[in-house]
């Protein structure tokens, strides 16, 4: 006690500076939390934003515009890819044919991209293309492409290559599908007339069976009679191809017409046997896969083959070219199943040289393939391509995807989200699995029918 009385100012003096001490220290300790939760919320902010925008930033386009200043990022993006694919998540949308019109004049104009390979006959689209300085650009859209795509925008894009037929930089038009139209028989009469008419004649009859063959009622199944006119129909189809291999027709056909010819012979006798065979006609199921790997065989032919030293753009569906649509999952029976598309059927080195692009709507109205016209569904969850592109508050959006992710892995479109099939069905996918670039419309409407 006497210690305590005696040494109690030094005491009083010891506790006031340890009270300071300690107070220093909990303002410092407080000052460091503030801090580490400022920075936490910084790096927040700036994940959210990398979460978004990564290596590239949204990137707003127009839909229609001859000044190109929005869509010169696109030099750098494809700097090393001689195919561009242009998808879809519905075929009948007016703005996804209004900007991939536009894509289209760009990537010839500025990156002599110059070969259009459509989802639409191998037969249609080439031959067309061979008469098509001769034809209205009507015209050439209706003999060209299947009737999905006979609209007024189109028209004027049709209007534009045939433009350019006659310019110092042409664009050629192809296709990779396998399946006929209405008209592909006079199609290809009409090409063949003045140089043999036997030949001619014969073409055009065994593609008129072969129209009729795939259309007959298959949902008949105790009718088997469709066995035996498939075999006949390759019989013929062989002996036509032998024909123009070695025969009386050889003389007329230039190199490169005879090769399309042979091609598209080839092609008929496969789909035959492949897609158009006894499964077909039993079941009710499509099964895109067979159709979808010999369009990729029509597409390795046009690259390899036809056009070697050019660059091309696929005009095609979303569920076509997708780079693994055989991971995807469902929601809906009413949606496309999972299969292998014709891009996963293609060789590596033809995948490295390509840039996938798939387009979505986020609200408006679309067309179904029977003329329906259907509100697009805005349900769109937080983890949807919908979504994510809707952040950017374009009318217009493109993101380039095709960035590797960091070891934060923050990226969006490296972890599982959604999207639309037709604006209607809910497909579940890592978008960077399927895709390299991604663009959004915000609000779409009906593709505008051509009224003949």
């Amino acid at each position: 006690m006497k210690f305590i009385k005696k040494n109690s100012g030094l005491i009083i003096i010891f506790v006031c500076i340890n009270l300071v001490l300690n107070s220093g220290c909990a303002n410092k300790e407080l000052q460091n939390n503030q801090r580490e939760s400022s920075q936490e919320v910084i790096n927040e902010v700036q994940i959210k934003s990398d979460f978004y925008e990564a290596a590239n930033e949204f990137k707003r386009i127009e839909l229609e515009s001859d000044d190109y200043g929005d869509l010169t990022f696109l030099k750098d993006v494809l700097k090393d890819k001689r195919i561009v694919m242009l998808g879809e998540s519905s075929h009948t949308v007016a703005e996804y044919n209004l900007i991939k019109g536009r894509l289209i004049k760009y990537l010839h104009e500025e990156l002599d991209y110059n070969v259009i390979a459509f989802e639409s006959g191998l037969a249609d689209v080439n031959i067309t293309n061979e008469m098509l300085v001769d034809k209205s650009a009507t015209e050439a859209l209706k003999n060209a492409l299947l009737g999905i795509w006979y609209t007024d925008n189109n028209i004027k894009l049709l209007q534009y290559i045939k433009e350019q037929k006659t310019s110092n930089t042409p664009i050629e038009i192809a296709g990779v599908d396998i399946q006929p139209q209405q008209l592909t028989s006079q199609v290809l009469y009409n090409f063949f007339e003045d140089k043999n008419r036997d030949f001619a004649e014969e073409l055009r009859d065994v593609e008129v069976e072969f129209l009729k063959l795939i259309r007959s009622d298959f949902n008949n199944v105790e009718n088997r009679e469709w066995v035996k006119n498939i075999e006949e129909l390759i019989e013929k189809y062989n002996v036509l191809s032998n024909l123009v291999k070695q025969g009386e027709y050889q003389t007329f056909l230039e190199d490169d017409i005879k090769s399309l010819i042979l091609m598209i012979l080839k092609q008929r006798m496969n789909a035959l046997i492949d897609v158009y065979n006894d499964d077909y006609f039993s079941s009710n199921d499509t099964d895109n896969e067979p159709r979808d790997k010999l369009m990729s065989e029509n597409l390795v032919y046009l690259l390899e083959e036809v056009y070697p030293d050019e660059k091309f753009v696929v005009w095609a569906h979303n569920a076509h070219i997708m780079k693994n649509r055989s991971k995807i999952k469902v929601e809906s029976s009413d949606g496309i199943p999972p299969f292998v598309t014709f891009v996963e059927h293609l060789p590596k080195k033809i995948i490295e040289e390509s840039y996938v692009v798939g387009l979505y709507m986020y609200n408006g109205k679309n067309t179904l393939g029977h003329g329906e016209v259907v509100d697009v569904i805005t349900d769109h969850k937080k983890n949807s391509i919908e979504q994510h592109l809707y952040q950017s508050g374009h009318p217009v959006t493109f993101l380039n995807i095709d960035i590797k992710d960091d070891m934060s892995n923050k990226y969006w479109w490296n972890t599982e989200g959604t999207s639309k099939l037709w604006g209607l069905y809910e497909e579940t996918f890592i978008p960077s699995e399927q895709y390299d670039g991604l663009i959004l419309i915000k609000n779409v409407n009906p593709a505008k029918f051509h009224q003949d």
